[in-house]
């Protein structure tokens, strides 16, 4: 039942779901990234101000095996995301969904698993 690298899918939660088509699915980001999530976590719990917080990220993504998805690892982990989400999709939106209430600007990018569905 899972989503696989073919699949059509939408995010279910927003006003407006989109439609897209799902071009890459990695299962285990921190892994194939090099990054431990308990350090990233460990270091954030610390309430570093935003400059060492931004050096402490480019620093883990310079270092990382896959500086793009490193990226988007600590686009979801360094401000707000309450557990780890590890699965993660690239999706071309031919429908982009709602960001808000106005439609995202992205044809490509990255969400993570739990928040799309297939149609």
């Amino acid at each position: 039942m899972g989503v696989s690298v073919g699949d059509l899918v939408c995010l279910y939660r927003r006003k407006n779901k989109g439609f897209g088509l799902v071009l890459e699915k990695v299962d285990d980001l921190p892994h194939k990234a090099g990054l431990s999530h308990q350090e990233i976590m460990g270091y954030i719990k610390t309430k570093p101000d935003w400059k060492d917080l931004h050096e402490f990220k480019k620093a883990r993504i310079d270092q990382s095996r896959a500086p793009e998805l490193a990226g988007i690892y600590f686009a979801y982990h360094t401000s707000w995301a309450a557990k780890e989400k590890k699965s993660f999709v690239k999706i071309r939106w031919f429908k982009q969904p709602s960001a808000w209430e106005s439609p995202t600007r992205e044809v490509e990018a990255w969400y993570p698993v739990d928040w799309i569905r297939k149609v």
